[in-house]
């Protein structure tokens, strides 16, 4: 793979503010001199999830996960950080060589190779939709009402009517077959192998940052031992629980709408995009989930379920708004007329008369009794207890407490029940919730946090040594990289100086490029060029290499402490911000006392500074 030029990542990453970056995941709020919103890296019911435009970092306090734009990349798309480059530099349209050589394809992980072929599929199917073979395609698509816009902002394509089109394609390209198997894209048969998808009108299924994990396919004939819609199977990075179709076309009008709509199926989305209605996503035919409503919490929390007015259609209303009440989103309900679906209903009645219904959507609640009205199901005494006892269980899920008051009075009102009947039944429900429901754990990195950069002349003297001693070392003995760079990072370093030439050390380890002193320092200023000869030369007689690593795990130890400190002043303001906003501070409490254990496991340990370099002055950095 083609190194990347150290000059060509510092254009990315100043190309890139990371508020701008991580809001296309994370809804985000601004709170004091920080940004704030839900982890996307674990699920939460609180933010403790914070961006610093100033220092262009993020941080959870809940899970530990923080860096850079680089690194935001690297940890959500699960990629490399050359791979995480490259992605960054075309969305800014920042040239990068590309090479799909299969030397190339062979250093990818599997999750990068998956990205790639899903990438290149999807420009075969959106390729073969303008050729002769995709006109059946077409006409269908033009007599649905598709346009050639909405059609490009979605990726719609064809896969021929061939066993083997896409297979004879890659091998062109020379792409293993084996990876388009492992996508699903191919499936294997005695001699060779076909194409999963075949004269079928091709529906990429995007991420939320927009890069194809998989397909869904709609027949273009009636074949009675094939399914209407064909999706790709799950992979390592598509599982269908946890994706919504047209999210990444929808997040920007999510966000100014501060709602989302979901609907059950890609036609039904793409028409109402094409309409004007752009905070639209759907389920994909799937049963809602409770990885989706995580992953709707991250922009909004209003949702309205808009699905068809047909029995199946009422009953996936009801399962999913239960799960989005659970998740602590706020649930409205649109009962179409019981001919059409979203997708008819807005070409036959307009945008404005589909918003008036969104508009008017009823609440969950107004929603189940009016449906259980029309079914005959609240006639008797023994009716109305059976929907006392749904509701209680649905509202003991909720954990908002003001939300849960809120519900049972409501439900009491509407259901005509005494209130204390209705709120004894949640809090039985409740009881069995804690002693049932999969609660899952936050997890607290043991990787030292990283810590909002700061001016190096407010940094403790011995944590400057301990920078120094790992500056030292790495230029000394680069095999020790793989052990500093599994605790520390280029931005966990305070001094500038140190940072830029930590910085350059890391580059070179993580292209596995060997490097030596002079290879570091070429094309560093006479300053930082003085203050390095002086660390390595200055200094005395080298000391033996360091085999137990006892003497870089001091320096280490020296820098987590301090970066926990800072860390805990943080998380003491964020709380102290949350508790004038009278909002429940619980989450960052739990992390405050997490803090507070790790200070305490680094303090039991005599932190050791060996590398003394002598008095420094103005006339060297460091």
């Amino acid at each position: 793979m083609a190194k990347i030029p150290q000059h060509t990542i510092d254009e990315v990453k100043n190309a890139w503010d990371v508020v701008e970056l991580v809001s296309g995941y994370v809804g985000l709020k601004k709170k004091g001199h920080n940004f704030w919103g839900l982890c996307p890296f674990h699920n939460e019911k609180t933010p403790s999830f914070s961006v610093n435009s100033d220092k262009q970092i993020f941080k959870c306090f809940g899970c530990g996960a923080g860096g850079d734009v680089i690194s935001f990349i690297m940890q959500y798309e699960k990629t490399s950080y050359p791979e995480a480059i490259r992605f960054l530099a075309e969305k800014k349209n920042i040239p990068i060589p590309q090479d799909h050589s299969p030397e190339e394809i062979n250093q990818r992980s599997e999750i990068e190779e998956l990205y790639f072929i899903n990438k290149l599929t999807a420009a075969f199917f959106a390729e073969q939709l303008t050729l002769p073979q995709g006109d059946e395609a077409r006409q269908y698509l033009r007599k649905r009402g598709f346009d050639d816009a909405v059609i490009a902002a979605y990726g719609i394509g064809y896969a021929p009517d061939r066993w083997d089109g896409l297979f004879e394609y890659a091998k062109k390209e020379s792409v293993d077959p084996r990876l388009l198997e492992r996508a699903g894209l191919i499936i294997p048969k005695t001699g060779g192998y076909y194409d999963r998808f075949r004269h079928r009108l091709m529906f990429p299924i995007s991420n939320v940052s927009g890069r194809v994990i998989a397909f869904g396919g709609r027949q273009m004939r009636n074949e009675p031992n094939s399914p209407k819609y064909l999706n790709s199977p799950e992979s390592a990075i598509y599982h269908k629980s946890k994706v919504l179709y047209g999210l990444a076309q929808a997040k920007d009008g999510i966000r100014q709408m501060d709602e989302v709509i979901i609907v059950e199926g890609y036609a039904d989305c793409i028409s109402l995009f094409q309409f004007g209605i752009h905070n639209v996503a759907a389920s994909s035919g799937t049963a809602f989930t409770a990885e989706q409503a995580q992953l709707i919490r991250r922009y909004t929390e209003n949702v309205c379920l808009v699905y068809d007015g047909d029995q199946a259609g009422i009953r996936a209303a009801e399962r999913g708004g239960a799960i989005m009440l659970e998740a602590g989103l706020n649930v409205k309900i649109v009962v179409l007329p019981g001919e059409h679906d979203p997708d008819s209903y807005v070409r036959e009645a307009g945008e404005s008369a589909m918003q008036q219904l969104v508009q008017k959507g009823q609440d969950y609640i107004n929603f189940r009794v009016v449906e259980w009205l029309k079914s005959d199901k609240l006639r008797t005494a023994n009716d109305k207890a059976n929907a006392v006892s749904e509701m209680a269980q649905i509202i003991a899920r909720m954990d908002d407490s003001l939300k849960r008051n809120a519900f049972i009075e409501e439900v009491a009102r509407k259901l005509d029940t005494a209130l204390p009947l209705v709120a004894k039944a949640v809090q039985k429900n409740r009881s069995a919730v804690a002693r049932q429901k999969d609660k899952e754990p936050i997890v607290i990195s043991h990787a030292p946090a990283s810590s909002l950069t700061t001016s190096s002349s407010s940094v403790p003297e011995k944590v400057l040594r301990a920078e120094r001693g790992i500056l030292r070392e790495l230029l000394l003995n680069p095999s020790q990289c793989e052990y500093v760079f599994g605790y520390v990072e280029p931005r966990d370093f305070k001094n500038p100086a140190i940072q830029t030439l930590i910085g350059k050390i890391h580059s070179l380890y993580m292209e596995e490029t060997p490097y030596d002193y002079n290879v570091v320092v070429q094309d560093c200023e006479v300053k930082i060029k003085t203050a390095a000869e002086r660390l390595i030369f200055g200094a005395g007689p080298r000391q033996a290499i360091v085999e137990d690593k006892y003497e870089l795990s001091e320096c280490i130890r020296e820098m987590q402490l301090y970066d926990l400190q800072l860390e805990e002043q943080t998380v003491r303001e964020a709380i102290r911000v949350r508790e004038l906003e009278k909002e429940d501070p619980a989450e960052l409490m739990a992390s405050l006392r997490h803090i507070a254990d790790r200070i305490k496991a680094v303090r039991q340990s005599k932190l050791i500074s060996l590398y003394e370099t002598g008095e420094h002055t103005d006339e060297v950095p460091f």
